[in-house]
């Protein structure tokens, strides 16, 4: 499988989110109706976040960590982020004087 194949089967940053926040519901004993009262929000706004339909916006994931008592980055801090590898690159560019290129002519 090729890595462009594999970022395809790799779940979205909003699936992992949204599996976060059930995660975290589930561990307190919480469902989704709850957190909407707790939000103050209509049940169907948290299904369709938790659901993966709706993307969660960072305002959300603020609201959604204060109503549970814990920072944003503590919602998602189960996320298992990968980061790609870097390009393979020089050091720095080659320097034709010392690495067999065209010397400069010097005029005097």
């Amino acid at each position: 499988m090729t890595s462009a194949a594999q970022a395809d089967d790799a779940p979205s940053f909003r699936d992992l989110a949204a599996a976060e926040v059930r995660a975290h519901l589930a561990r307190r004993g919480l469902s989704g109706r709850a957190l909407a009262k707790m939000l103050q929000k209509e049940q169907t706004w948290v299904s369709r976040r938790l659901n993966g339909i709706i993307p969660m916006t960072t305002d959300d994931l603020d609201a959604i960590a204060a109503a549970l008592g814990i920072t944003p980055m503590d919602l998602l801090a189960g996320i298992p982020f990968q980061t790609a590898a870097a390009p393979q690159t020089s050091r720095r560019p080659a320097n034709p004087r010392t690495e067999g290129g065209v010397q400069p002519a010097i005029c005097l």
